[in-house]
């Protein structure tokens, strides 16, 4: 009995080493359960590939998504801005210092009318309000230098 038995076990052993799919029990042992569950292969070994190829079909969709939107908007850009917009771009590209960097962004802000909410104050985006009192209290902690008060906001 113990022999058989641990045979059943090794061959359970063998099964899932070698990826066998069918192996024919030993005599006396046709509706053993071990050899029943040994017979099919694991999950993972079925499941490994298809589910490879469908992550990579998804991924490449994705990036080929990505790649017509950006070539949409860099052509619509081109299309409708005016010269003076791309030179700022270019030359916003081409800056070598956060100074230069920072005078060019706001030229090409106002070159491009992305500057006009920082006139009006009020949006019913946000709370004003709110945004008001914690820049006041960020303005205050930081010129007493309390850099508790600065974490707290």
């Amino acid at each position: 009995g113990k022999m058989v038995f641990g045979s059943v076990w090794r061959g359970v052993r063998r099964t899932f080493r070698t990826a066998t799919f069918f192996v024919a029990p030993p005599p006396g042992f046709a509706s053993c359960w071990c050899y029943v569950a040994a017979a099919w292969p694991s999950t993972h070994r079925v499941l490994k590939w298809p589910l490879l190829i469908i992550f990579a079909v998804i991924l490449t969709n994705l990036l080929i998504a990505y790649i017509c939107i950006r070539w949409t908007v860099k052509a619509l850009e081109w299309a409708f801005s005016d010269g003076r917009a791309q030179q700022l771009k270019h030359s916003l590209r081409e800056a070598n210092n956060r100074k230069d960097y920072g005078r060019l962004a706001r030229k090409l802000d106002r070159a491009t009318g992305r500057e006009r909410w920082k006139v009006k104050e009020q949006s019913s985006l946000y709370d004003h309000n709110l945004v008001r009192n914690r820049l006041k209290t960020l303005q205050f902690a930081r010129e007493t230098n309390n850099a508790a008060q600065v974490l707290s906001c």
